[in-house]
């Protein structure tokens, strides 16, 4: 009995401290959903020196993945589930981990989607796990921690055999009402990084995300009803509108993103003079 015990014992301990090294590590299981924000969670913490950073959705990893390597840009693209505030987050990274050499450039890539969305059936997995730790809770703001006590168990998920799988609950959120273009989460996100940026007087742009000529429509009036409400400062708004542009929906596999051998090649020319390491691109 008492070698039982001892052996049981034995387990518990293995158990702790093999949750402790999961805990601290970022290791992921192969199957993981969301290995685009561990990936430019790892480069937002990389000291690079980079004169351009790129932040961004799914449709903006596309264009410029965060898994490639440029000459003199960085990108943290990822996906649109973290939120404005998952970029801040990202974009606050790289500034401290390059603060003796920032960027000259800042440029947010995002589908008007993505400038709507806040929280929602996806924030489990893309946004709690990589994001509700001690090291980000200090720039949760009060809209932000409303939104995550909407989530069921959303403490659940900085649990170490939870955190590196893809174990999450079923329920659905629903979106604040009034705003048409820009949602007060990611509104005041957005002011955030327009903050950080002026603090360190590095130009901040927000730049439109390709879309498909069949939602061009609805596009232009969420646009047009995001103007009336003064839901995006004039700055970034006149930059978002001139880089709108449509494309074929035969180039798109679904609402927004690219068939992979159809993804135009760095529509904005953000790396004209700064072309991908990888050959394929």
């Amino acid at each position: 009995m008492k070698r039982f015990l001892f052996q049981c014992l034995l387990v518990i301990l293995f158990l702790f401290v093999l949750e402790g090294i999961l805990y601290l590590s970022d290791v992921r299981f192969p199957t993981y959903n969301g290995t685009e924000v561990m990936q430019a969670i790892k480069n937002s913490k990389s000291e690079s020196g980079k004169r351009l950073l790129i932040l961004g959705d799914s449709v903006c990893n596309q264009l410029y993945p965060s898994s490639d390597k440029y000459p003199d840009a960085v990108s943290l693209a990822c996906n649109r589930a973290v939120t404005m505030a998952g970029h801040f987050f990202l974009m606050n990274n790289y500034f401290q981990a390059n603060e003796s050499s920032l960027p000259e450039r800042v440029v947010l890539v995002c589908s008007p989607s993505a400038l709507q969305s806040d929280l929602d059936k996806f924030a489990f997995q893309y946004f709690l796990k990589p994001f509700f730790k001690k090291e980000y809770k200090p720039l949760f703001n009060d809209l932000l921690w409303k939104r995550i006590r909407q989530i069921p168990h959303f403490r659940l998920a900085a649990w170490p055999f939870i955190r590196i799988s893809n174990y999450s609950f079923g329920y659905n959120l629903d979106s604040e009402e009034g705003y048409a273009l820009v949602s007060p989460l990611n509104h005041s996100y957005l002011e955030a990084m327009q903050e950080l940026a002026a603090s360190h007087q590095v130009d901040f742009q927000l730049f439109c995300a390709p879309a498909r000529a069949g939602k061009r429509t609805e596009i232009l009036s969420s646009i047009d009803k995001g103007v009336e409400n003064n839901e995006l400062d004039g700055s970034l708004l006149s930059t978002y509108k001139n880089t709108l542009a449509f494309y074929p929906d035969s180039l798109f596999v679904d609402d927004h993103h690219f068939i992979i051998s159809k993804i135009p090649d760095d529509p904005f020319g953000l790396l004209h003079s700064f072309p991908s390491s990888n050959p394929s691109r």
